[in-house]
């Protein structure tokens, strides 16, 4: 899977074959075919994979939110191409790819609700829109490279305590 999800994120969706991804790995692409019944299947099932190990991260790096960015930081250094891939999909709009993204989201923000005590609908709406500045500050990271990652986790920080303090306020 995890060759499949470095080429889905190196390589437009439909630029790629099973074929080739099965020769990079050394394995016939009738064994692919065995489990995934096409390359969409196969993309689905890897895109699933990766979106879980990230939400496992998440939720075991426990209750201290520091800790959290660590962990969804780390995964994304460490499984870079899985993140891409995830985020930047290439199969343009498909439901199972979006519901896998969704659910992904949604982990994640019963995750800081579930930490955050009594959260109004008005921080809700504002801790989603923190979750897609986490992916967007992201993808921005790993394509210009040009700030530290301690800056980075700082920057969530910060924007975290002001999402939550804005949307209270309101």
């Amino acid at each position: 899977m995890q060759l499949g999800l470095e080429r889905f994120a190196r390589t437009p969706y439909e630029e790629i074959s099973i074929e080739q991804i099965a020769e990079e790995a050394g394995i016939s692409k009738g064994l692919i075919y065995h489990y995934f019944p096409s390359k969409r299947d196969y993309y689905v099932a890897a895109l699933g994979v990766a979106a879980g190990e990230l939400v496992a991260r998440i939720e075991a790096a426990g209750d201290d939110a520091a800790q959290a960015f660590e962990a969804y930081l780390g995964f994304v250094e460490e499984r870079e191409p899985a993140y891409r891939a995830l985020y930047r999909g290439g199969v343009g709009f498909d439901q199972e790819v979006s519901a896998i993204v969704e659910n992904c989201r949604e982990r994640i923000l019963e995750r800081i609700i579930l930490h955050a005590g009594d959260v109004t609908p008005a921080v809700r709406n504002a801790l989603r829109g923190f979750i897609g500045y986490v992916e967007a500050s992201v993808l921005d990271w790993l394509d210009h490279r040009d700030l530290s990652r301690q800056r980075l986790l700082l920057s969530w920080q910060n924007m975290l305590m002001v999402t939550v303090q804005t949307a209270t306020s309101c």
